[in-house]
């Protein structure tokens, strides 16, 4: 079995690490907060004093960090030792620039790299059904596959290291898109006065029925907006979309609309609620 590192034991990273080590590879943990690591300690993982000493440890370096300028000082550290024989995999929505800058300093330090953000948040991190958008050599993910499988249940081939992050950001326009209009048609049928019961039924039995209406429906019904993926990653994220759709001429006008209803959510104090908060912002 390969020794496996994560780097970054947060919503997702944490229950990521717990599935690899209950696939039986051997597991070594690091985080900025160190204390974030004490369940997986206890559980028999190895903490590592830095993102240094991890690489050097192990034969697959796993992150997940919040953003571009997080992966890429992570990625800074671990080629201070020899990646010679190693893949560094990074399961974080990144800019494909962050993602393509990453790949080069790996190579450089003698590792190999895969672009392999996840589709999916914190119920499906913790039952291992998440999908992994991969970018990078064919054989490299299959090399990597025991792992990857370990935390999620189809991986997708998207091609060179870069497009696994524009396939992440893709979803993830859907994804806020999709956030949005369920909030507002929520928020409309109870100014109608129609019962929320009445209107779930008919949003999960319809053609309309997705997995996401009931989940997210169930929660805005009960008032639940306990983190799954916090409000204000999902405003990261549209951020690199936007940005990202103005290097390829992509015209996003509703878009655009939807980063200033995110931007202001995060004004209102919804940030580290989950993304169903943001009917909250229509009522606050």
């Amino acid at each position: 079995m390969k020794k496996v590192g994560v780097i970054g034991l947060g919503i997702m990273g944490e229950p990521m690490a717990r599935n690899i080590a209950k696939a039986g590879f051997n597991l070594s943990v690091w985080n900025r907060t160190a204390k974030k690591a004490n369940a997986l300690c206890d559980e028999g993982a190895y903490f590592c004093q830095d993102a240094t000493s991890l690489a050097a440890r192990v034969d697959i370096i796993i992150i997940m960090v919040s953003g571009p300028d997080d992966l890429l000082e992570i990625i800074k550290q671990i080629c201070l030792t020899s990646l010679a024989g190693k893949t560094v995999i990074n399961v974080s929505t990144v800019s494909p620039k962050a993602s393509i800058t990453a790949e080069k300093k790996v190579n450089q330090a003698g590792g190999e790299f895969l672009d392999a953000p996840v589709s999916g948040s914190k119920v499906p991190a913790i039952n291992g059904s998440l999908v992994f958008l991969v970018g990078g050599d064919k054989p490299v993910m299959e090399k990597c596959r025991g792992p990857l499988e370990a935390m999620g249940n189809k991986l997708v081939h998207c091609g060179d290291v870069g497009t696994g992050s524009q396939m992440k950001l893709a979803i993830n326009l859907l994804l806020t898109n999709f956030m949005q209009g369920l909030a507002e048609t929520f928020m409309f049928a109870k100014k109608m006065g129609l019962q929320t019961e009445d209107f779930l039924e008919v949003a999960t039995n319809g053609a309309m029925a997705a997995p996401m209406v009931k989940l997210k429906g169930e929660a805005i019904a009960a008032g639940d907006f306990s983190p799954h993926f916090p409000l204000r990653h999902l405003n990261k994220d549209l951020k690199l979309v936007l940005k990202e759709a103005e290097l390829c001429k992509a015209k996003l006008p509703v878009g655009l609309q939807l980063g200033d209803i995110l931007k202001n959510a995060e004004k209102k104090g919804l940030g580290d609620e989950d993304i169903c908060a943001l009917y909250k912002a229509l009522n606050s």
